[in-house]
């Protein structure tokens, strides 16, 4: 379990908030707070949904303050199930929470990767 200096150990935890909406053609999934063991599933199957469909997926990762293996694992499985269904998913990042673990992990090689919403939705 992640904990913050100064915070109390049973204070209640960031919880994941997804919201989705189509714009410019895509399926754009948002996600803001943290995204571990204990939300990485709602994240999954937000995307999961999103990638069933026939339009691009970007997953807005801005708003993302935490991201452990169990997100970076979320992120990998939706990318290949993309690939699988002739789709896309791209990442929007322009945080460290999210772009160190990409980065150490080297998945930001493998992932599409977008510093802007902006780049990854005329992709």
């Amino acid at each position: 379990m992640r904990t913050v200096p100064g915070q109390d150990f049973d204070a209640e935890r960031p919880r994941l908030r997804v919201h989705h909406r189509v714009q410019d053609g895509a399926v754009v999934v948002e996600a803001a707070g943290d995204v571990d063991m204990n939300t990485a599933a709602d994240l999954e199957e937000r995307l999961a949904t999103a990638l069933a469909s026939d339009t691009p997926v970007v997953a807005d990762l801005t708003g993302v303050t935490f991201l452990d293996s169990s997100g970076l694992s979320t992120l990998v499985r939706c990318h290949e199930r993309g690939l699988r269904a002739g789709g896309s998913l791209r990442l929007v990042v322009a945080t460290r929470a999210v772009s160190q673990p990409l980065r150490l992990t080297a998945l930001d090689g493998l992932l599409d990767v977008y510093p802007t919403l902006e780049a990854a939705l005329a992709a």
